[in-house]
């Protein structure tokens, strides 16, 4: 495969072979993205536009070769996104923007490259969102929505054009719930839900218009888990599931539809744990802990897949430990990390990775909490602390990441009351340092009802200090 991509390589470096080299280091680093190769795909892809920047500057007025160029920036932000890098994602993201404003204004009928506008907005608009900048997010994703809304318009019968349409509609609904505004959300979501039950019905057999429909049932599942609507989320989720089941039932060999039936199951399962229904919820994370593990036996190199397999041993641990089975959550959560461990060993760039790992180092240091063992519990929030605080400075704007080390310090707080050598500052530097995480979340609109409590706990202990 590499020596296919290899042969263009030599001394010819006329404008028509340099395009060909970017488009094959293109055409490769997707294939490693798809493979799990994010560091490889990165560096294909920076190769990629190296090659497109000097074309570009032969001819800034060859809008071929600036869309080029655009591509490359957008499939950069793709991966650093996927890796966490949040920072790194919107920088390429905004230097995209201004190429793709400008192809569009030069030709404001070609609809491919007014798409292409809608589409930049709208990664804009999720960087945002992740980053807490919710007006940020807003107003980029109205932009991208006046844009399709436009262009469904004009060709009511082009599916694809629908179907991005409700898309926008989707993500309006995601970030107009974030900002409170229940009733709105939910009339997008709606809105998003009419048009893919429409083109469903158009084409039954499609099974990616059923797959997007099954993803709408999902959306509208978190914003009423959001309102604490929880028995209308899971007649939503339970909609969504009946769609991927007939999906990886129709289609056993398909890896993505099993993966999406293993979602539902998951996602199933998150309502009635939230419910206390935890023989049923156990039941449902079992079902999709057997969904993964049969797809990561078929590759254990696929970090897609292993990273699935650690989250439902994590979800497992969690019912068990409510169910005060300690020694089997701890079990089930020691799965985890194991697997964790080795997917951030991996690539050390991926924060989300990193991140995963400081959360189930966390959960074992809970575990071992509950059984009494509280050095062990004390190893494991301090490496999760550690994890944290290195993912915090790299990002201190990132919300969960914040909530996270607070989580760290508050349970290395707690767990040192808990033991005869710990000494008074040590567990009261470790409870401030918590509270005033939790503090500046609180001030900036970003703090859940779970922090909320968790705020009120540490505000207690420290005043028996």
């Amino acid at each position: 495969m590499r020596a296919y991509y290899d042969h263009l390589v030599g001394n010819d470096n006329s404008p028509e072979i340099l395009r060909q080299r970017s488009v094959a280091l293109v055409n490769y680093g997707d294939i490693r993205k798809d493979q799990g190769d994010l560091v490889g795909a990165l560096k294909n892809y920076r190769d990629a536009l190296a090659t497109q920047i000097e074309l570009a500057n032969q001819d800034a007025k060859n809008a071929e070769w600036q869309r080029d160029l655009s591509d490359s920036l957008e499939k950069i932000g793709d991966v650093f996104k996927v890796q966490g890098n949040i920072d790194g994602a919107l920088e390429n993201y905004k230097k995209s923007l201004p190429i793709r404003e400008k192809l569009a204004a030069q030709d404001p009928n070609n609809v491919g490259l007014q798409g292409d506008l809608s589409t930049i907005l709208e990664r804009i608009g999720e960087v945002a969102k992740a980053r807490a900048n919710i007006d940020g997010a807003l107003e980029k994703f109205e932009k991208s929505l006046v844009i399709r809304e436009k262009l469904a318009a004009q060709d009511p019968t082009n599916a694809a054009r629908q179907l991005d349409l409700s898309w926008s509609y989707a993500e309006m609904g995601d970030v107009l719930g974030i900002r409170g505004d229940a009733k709105k959300s939910l009339e997008d979501y709606g809105r998003a839900l009419l048009i893919r039950r429409k083109l469903a019905s158009q084409d039954p057999g499609n099974a990616g218009l059923q797959h997007d429909l099954s993803t709408c049932f999902a959306e509208i599942g978190h914003e009423l888990t959001a309102r604490g609507d929880l028995k209308e989320a899971l007649d939503a989720y339970r909609a969504g599931l009946d769609i991927t089941r007939a999906l990886a039932t129709k289609d056993p060999s398909n890896a993505m539809w099993q993966r999406d039936f293993s979602i539902s199951l998951e996602r199933v399962g998150d309502v009635l744990k939230t419910l206390g229904k935890y023989p049923d919820a156990l039941k449902s994370y079992q079902d999709s802990l057997s969904i993964r593990q049969q797809l990561a036996n078929r590759d254990h190199t696929d970090s897609l897949w292993q990273n699935d397999l650690s989250w439902s041993y994590q979800e497992i641990g969690d019912i068990l430990l409510a169910q005060k089975n300690f020694q089997d959550a701890l079990q089930s959560y020691q799965q985890s990390l194991a697997i964790a461990e080795q997917l951030a060993k991996s690539d050390p760039t991926n924060n989300e990775w990193q991140s995963d790992l400081a959360t189930i180092r966390e959960k074992n240091g809970e575990a071992f909490t509950a059984l009494g063992n509280f050095q062990r519990a004390l190893e494991k929030f301090r490496e999760s602390l550690a994890i944290c605080e290195k993912l915090n400075k790299a990002d201190p704007q990132n919300i969960q990441w914040a909530a996270d080390t607070a989580l760290a310090c508050f349970q290395l707080g707690m767990t040192l009351a808990r033991t005869d050598t710990s000494p008074d500052p040590e567990r009261r530097g470790m409870l401030t340092r918590a509270r005033d995480i939790l503090l500046d979340l609180k001030q900036r609109s970003a703090l859940s009802a779970l922090d909320q409590g968790r705020l009120e706990e540490i505000q207690a202990a420290l005043s028996n200090l």
